[in-house]
């Protein structure tokens, strides 16, 4: 019974070590692409106009990021920084950005970080689930808390207890303890419009892995 359990121990190990390479690989994959989709979409264009070299990065550069990002979304900071670099780049690039530091650029342009928006999208996924607006039953997903508690919001969801990494960082899991954070007025909203729109005027910074981007 011993030696088994040493086995199933082993045999977790490896799986969990295998999946945390292949993600570290596929993120690596992911940051080569944007930033070659990023130099592309600028050499592409003789035109450098600020609004116009926004919009084609949000049309051509973040797509690659942002796909599928609700199951591949890297939680390692190593990872994160690796994304990150992208628009870091390409922000740079832009005239009048240079001399900014990052998050300088981040607030001229409009733009969020894209661990932040990754972590947006998410809740708006969550909303969706909740609300029935996809094909996902939410009893699959989530469990709504039975803790009654006045901070928060009346539509808690259950946190799941996680014992390794990749699993406690798994969508179903890292999102409950933001999603309980926000206020009752954000997940009561009537529709997906509405629910963006307060989301927009929530600072999500202290659930974020790099609140400090420079």
């Amino acid at each position: 019974m011993k030696f088994y359990c040493q086995v199933l121990i082993t045999s977790q190990t490896l799986v969990y070590f295998f999946q945390s390479l292949l993600k570290a690989r596929k993120t690596e994959k992911v940051a080569k692409k944007t930033l070659r989709m990023g130099s592309h979409v600028y050499c592409c264009f003789q035109t450098r106009s600020v609004d116009f070299l926004k919009n084609m990065f949000r049309a051509y550069v973040q797509p690659i990021v942002d796909y599928n990002s609700e199951i591949f979304s890297p939680y390692l900071l190593k990872d994160i920084r690796m994304l990150e670099r992208a628009q870091r780049a390409y922000t740079k690039r832009i005239p009048g950005m240079r001399n900014l530091s990052y998050a300088q650029r981040l607030q001229s342009l409009s733009l969020q970080s894209l661990e932040e928006k990754r972590l947006r999208v998410d809740l708006n996924l969550t909303f969706r689930i909740m609300k029935g607006l996809v094909d996902i039953d939410f009893a699959d997903f989530f469990e709504f808390s039975d803790v009654v508690r006045t901070r928060g919001n009346s539509l808690k969801l259950k946190i799941p207890r996680c014992y390794h990494d990749p699993a406690f960082h798994f969508f179903t899991n890292r999102i409950p303890p933001v999603w309980n954070a926000l206020p009752d007025a954000v997940v009561t909203a009537p529709s997906l419009g509405v629910f963006k729109s307060r989301l927009s005027d929530i600072d999500l910074t202290r659930h974020l892995k790099l609140p400090d981007i420079g």
